[in-house]
């Protein structure tokens, strides 16, 4: 086994860990992050790339989909070219017949019929991925009692409430603080979720058994080997061949669950949120919203786009504007800004400003009490799907397509649109070299506020 050293904590460390974990021996984990350091990571604590000695990896293995600026850097902090591979890389030098054969155990007779769900990306793709969830409970009859789900450290507190009339919450566990083999050995079968069902790892004699779930489970399995699951986590590979995939499939983002067609995923359906630990009535009253009409608008991105550009992100000016305007036309009706509050001037001219002051069970009685919310394609959008409500999205480089709700209105722009996945990064950088990408900012005011 190559000795290696993973770099990169985020989404696509956590998707790929086991695999690698297999067919390499991981001495060592980093991140650019300063905040990663000392933070424990499947059972690794995170360390600063220069304090790692050289004579201990033969590479370093980048995880990150946009590596050609981390490459750079490592070079200037003194790491050898030739030792610096993209988790592609890694990915193509794994034999096809041992990227198959690891992922299938003989039985182990202290195995019972229990599941792992291990299910990473946003707000948006963990309530997709109950959807999913729930429809395997209701046609195969699994016991949620035997269903464990794991998540990224920052995903813990929205899985948990998303899940929460599904999954108990002593089974929601963060997947980046065990070893791999903590879960390995402990289930049937090991799923791995984002947009598409994996299966990461299954006991053999079990899925033979014939039941109808382990063989949907077999099933899913001969298709990852064959579609997408190997050496595709380099976003501009990964995506173009999930898009083709998804196409040959005909099914959208929002069903692409249902692979098969066999689950019966339809876009009407709805994830149910439900607020188990605040009273509806009495947070509306205290945020000054109970019997008030009112819109929403978020302006905020994620916090991954804290300290970098986002493509679909709306010049802040405009929804400063935007929010002017709906005020002089609907005096009657409160503007209320919800989301993340990234920095201290993110405040529009709204009535009330819950942006930052909202967990996920909060935001979503807002959403459900809202007469209609504005946003960019995002999480929130996903959640006022859930709770019942209607949304007008600014799409930008998002494809209508590939994402839309039937309630919705999408809004994208006759300029220049629908550049998802065309680039590694290209939700960090216009694919087309703009600075300002035009599908956004050819956006204008007005139209937004006639489609409201």
């Amino acid at each position: 086994m190559d000795r290696v050293v993973v770099y990169g904590l985020g989404n696509n460390f956590i998707f790929s860990y086991y695999e690698l974990s297999q067919y390499y021996d991981i001495v060592a984990v980093s991140d650019a992050s300063e905040e990663k350091i000392g933070e424990s990571f499947y059972g690794h604590v995170a360390q600063k790339i220069t304090s790692i000695p050289k004579q201990l990896y033969q590479y370093v293995v980048i995880t990150p989909a946009n590596h050609k600026g981390i490459i750079e850097s490592l070079s200037n902090q003194g790491i050898e070219r030739k030792k610096i591979i993209t988790l592609q890389e890694a990915y193509d030098r794994i034999p096809v017949e041992e990227w198959t054969k690891g992922k299938i155990n003989n039985i182990n007779m202290n195995i019972s019929y229990k599941y792992a769900f291990i299910l990473y990306g946003g707000m948006g793709d963990l309530i997709v991925a109950k959807l999913w969830i729930n429809k395997l409970i209701n046609i195969y009859k699994l016991s949620p009692d035997k269903i464990s789900l794991f998540f990224s450290k920052s995903n813990l507190e929205d899985g948990r409430f998303i899940f929460n009339d599904l999954v108990a919450e002593d089974r929601c566990f963060i997947i980046n603080e065990l070893a791999g083999c903590e879960i390995v050995d402990k289930f049937s079968v090991i799923f791995r979720f984002c947009i598409i069902p994996e299966v990461l790892k299954f006991y053999k004699e079990i899925v033979e058994s014939n039941d109808d779930f382990h063989v949907y489970v077999k099933r899913i399995f001969d298709e990852n080997i064959r579609g997408y699951n190997r050496g595709l986590f380099t976003s501009e590979k990964y995506y173009k061949t999930l898009t083709k995939y998804l196409i040959e499939k005909n099914v959208v983002y929002h069903t692409a669950y249902d692979i098969f067609g066999e689950l019966g995923a339809d876009l009407d359906d709805r994830a149910t949120l439900s607020a188990a630990n605040i009273n509806e009535q009495e947070y509306l009253k205290q945020v000054g919203l109970f019997g008030k009409k009112y819109i929403t608008i978020n302006t905020g991105l994620n916090t991954e786009y804290s300290k970098k550009k986002n493509t679909r992100e709306w010049p802040f000016v405009k929804w400063n504007q935007l929010a002017e305007e709906i005020k002089k036309k609907y005096p009657e009706k409160l503007v209320v800004q919800v989301g993340l509050k990234l920095k201290e001037d993110d405040d529009i001219v709204a009535d009330v400003h819950l942006n930052g002051r909202t967990n996920l069970e909060q935001i979503a009685i807002v959403l459900k009490n809202a007469e209609k919310h504005i946003d960019y394609d995002g999480g929130l959008v996903h959640v006022n799907h859930s709770v019942g409500g209607k949304s007008v999205v600014l799409m930008g480089p998002s494809s209508e397509e590939n994402h839309a709700y039937p309630e919705n209105i999408y809004i994208s722009s006759i300029v220049c649109k629908a550049c998802e996945w065309t680039s590694s990064d290209w939700l960090s950088n216009c694919p087309k070299g703009y600075e300002c990408p035009k599908c956004m900012t050819e956006i204008n005011v007005e139209t937004v506020l006639n489609f409201i």
